[in-house]
């Protein structure tokens, strides 16, 4: 697994690694993690690292706004699920991180168990949000296919096999068979058939 942690604070960003393998039960050669200290940074290694397949990205760093860099990073790697972590828990600004693109959003207080929790449901497609915020309305889940996700739908759909789509598209076969278990699981899908009515509903072929 590779995941990409986006914080100014070095020595969080060395204590994540630790936990990151604690969380996911997994030994550190296992998980290779790259660093980003600002903005500028996770936005060139998003662009560049095409096979980061988590992205955990602080609120406040250095270079832009929290969203607007939210929205950045999301931009540059559609595909890639984004969590913002921050120590601020305000639900506002949850929201807000949900509404620009994020994927969770996970508090820095959380512990190692329930961090476990969120970034598994997060790596299957889900949505994390802390526990306090349940009680409050109900934050619109993002169901929509990326555009990345429409253009796998549509090969799909034309009978392409994971590898043929995976050549196509440039990404790896392990990626093309995550990507093909949250297309079906934001249409309510379970087999190709499906893939293809629902494609043509949708315009894709």
């Amino acid at each position: 697994m590779h995941i990409l942690i986006a914080d100014d604070h070095a020595l969080f960003r060395g204590g994540m690694v630790r936990l990151l393998c604690d969380a996911l039960s997994a030994d550190t050669e296992s998980v290779r993690v790259s660093e980003a200290a600002d903005v500028a940074q996770a936005l060139e290694l998003a662009e560049n690292e095409i096979d980061i397949d988590l992205i955990l990205m602080d609120l406040k760093m250095p270079g832009m706004d929290g969203m607007a860099g939210l929205k950045a990073v999301c931009n540059v790697a559609p595909s890639t699920p984004v969590v913002m972590m921050s120590s601020c828990e305000d639900a506002d600004v949850v929201q807000a991180a949900i509404a620009a693109g994020a994927a969770g959003f996970i508090p820095k207080s959380t512990s190692c168990e329930v961090m476990r929790h969120a970034i598994l449901m997060i790596m299957d497609g889900g949505i994390y949000l802390p526990p306090n915020l349940l009680m409050q309305p109900k934050i619109e889940q993002k169901n929509e296919l990326s555009e990345h996700q429409k253009n796998i739908l549509a090969l799909l759909a034309q009978g392409h096999a994971n590898k043929s789509i995976a050549f196509e598209l440039g990404i790896s076969e392990g990626t093309v068979k995550q990507h093909i278990h949250t297309i079906y699981k934001k249409l309510g899908i379970s087999s190709r058939t499906q893939a293809l009515l629902k494609a043509q509903d949708m315009g894709l072929v």
